[in-house]
């Protein structure tokens, strides 16, 4: 957001967001958002629902995982993805989703792909990963 002076502004929320507020994006200034991606955190403590719009590649997992470290910042424990409209998806973003749902696996949380569309179910398929696709 521009203050008018030409620089920019964040949001702070002290000890968290409340309650179905949606997480600001978190890049640093002066990095641009891959274009044909996109993502939206939803915020419900202690569940967090993240969409997934476009491509992901190898290109897009940096992004990704920052909005997934947003959710577990936040004491989400539950992160339940829809993945509906994701046109491609390669296998370096199954890396990203399996290392997070085994690091939140260990302190008794879940991920889990909750809407896929047959683009991410194939490749969850191909990479042995169907345990990601849940309820």
């Amino acid at each position: 957001m521009s203050r008018g002076d030409g620089r920019r502004s964040t949001t702070h929320w002290g000890d968290g967001p409340p309650s179905g507020a949606l997480a600001p994006r978190t890049d640093r200034a002066g990095e641009n958002t891959r274009v044909g991606t996109s993502t939206r955190l939803l915020l419900e403590t202690p569940v967090a629902r993240l969409e997934m719009h476009g491509d992901y590649d190898l290109a897009a997992c940096g992004d990704l995982q920052r909005r997934l470290s947003d959710a577990d910042r936040f004491g989400c424990r539950e992160l339940l993805l829809d993945a509906q409209a994701v046109t491609f998806m390669d296998c370096s973003v199954l890396g990203v989703l399996v290392a997070v749902r085994e690091n939140l696996a260990c302190t008794g949380g879940r991920l889990a792909i909750t809407v896929a569309s047959p683009q991410v179910v194939r490749v969850c398929h191909l990479g042995g990963c169907e345990h990601l696709l849940g309820e």
